[in-house]
């Protein structure tokens, strides 16, 4: 397919920005010296590790952020679990989006860290915008099998620059990004008559692969990648997590700082991933100590920033 084609194609709607957003390159840190393979030598998540998955094809919908996220989905599940299972892009899609006109990228990724995703086999994704966007009944056992292929963290990543987006597609096996009005998600990277490129399976059916130049008139636009937790640097400051004798509520606290954060499932999920440092049990003080300590109300990227920043 030529690339000119990809403006007869429309589906990803520019994202509405929310300050509570995670920033990829703030949690991820510094990457800029993490050694990956010269865009001469190139590299490709899916011919690593999925070389035969099989190209979805979006027919006479609007679905291109599910479809972009159902892939990227699948790859990080086959690195999770080893499981090679094709996902369902009306799983994504149907729940937010505009029919007729699709959805936004964040969306989709938020729909993956909140719900998960389902099995091509469960939610079969259909080929009319009427149908895939049709009210759906996600059942008790749909999002119990959904759980299973939740997402993490998402995060955005606020640069067109070329080697930051390679070193993204190495460190988190890809990314996804809204190109003229089409969502997609780049798992490789190289370089073709010297100009460096981006390249996507794409969504469109077998054989339809789709190469984004470096420069190219077209900027891509609203680029997420999913973060293993695993992945963010170990800050060097200590994090207590603290609790009032008697009460339930755990707040974290640092430098004599106080915080709620928004997101629980993460402040579990960064303890079980080993990513706070300094602690293994809430420690229990007394009330007057506790509410010694101003109160902050934050979320987990805002708490990140702070916490990596000693």
């Amino acid at each position: 397919m030529m690339n000119n084609e990809i403006l007869k194609y429309k589906g990803c709607l520019p994202d509405l920005k929310d300050e509570r957003d995670y920033n990829a390159e703030e949690l991820m840190g510094d990457i800029s010296n993490v050694k990956i393979p010269s865009f001469k030598e190139g590299y490709s998540v899916r011919r690593k590790y999925w070389s035969d998955m099989t190209a979805k094809d979006q027919k006479f919908t609007f679905s291109c952020v599910g479809q972009a996220w159902a892939y990227y989905k699948q790859i990080l599940q086959f690195l999770d679990t080893g499981e090679k299972t094709e996902l369902s892009a009306k799983s994504i899609y149907n729940p937010i989006a505009i029919p007729g006109k699709g959805s936004r990228i964040r969306d989709g990724g938020l729909r993956t860290v909140s719900y998960g995703v389902n099995k091509e086999s469960s939610v079969y994704s259909d080929h009319k915008e009427e149908d895939i966007t049709a009210p759906f009944n996600f059942s008790i056992e749909l999002q119990e099998e959904a759980t299973f292929y939740k997402n993490q963290i998402i995060a955005s990543v606020n640069t067109q620059n070329f080697d930051t987006l390679a070193r993204m597609i190495v460190i988190n096996n890809g990314v996804v990004s809204g190109w003229a009005a089409h969502a997609v998600w780049f798992d490789e990277y190289g370089m073709l008559n010297g100009k460096r490129f981006l390249r996507t399976i794409n969504s469109y059916g077998p054989a339809q692969e789709l190469t984004y130049y470096e420069g190219d008139k077209l900027p891509l636009f609203s680029i997420w990648t999913a973060i293993d937790i695993r992945n963010m640097p170990k800050p060097k400051g200590k994090l207590r997590l603290i609790r009032a004798k008697g009460e339930k509520t755990v707040w974290y606290l640092l430098n004599g700082r106080r915080y709620w954060v928004h997101d629980p499932q993460m402040m579990s999920d960064g303890l079980v991933e080993g990513v706070w440092e300094g602690f293994s049990n809430v420690e229990e003080l007394s009330k007057e100590e506790v509410y010694s300590y101003p109160k902050f109300s934050t979320s987990l990227g805002e708490l990140w920033k702070i916490y990596i920043s000693k």
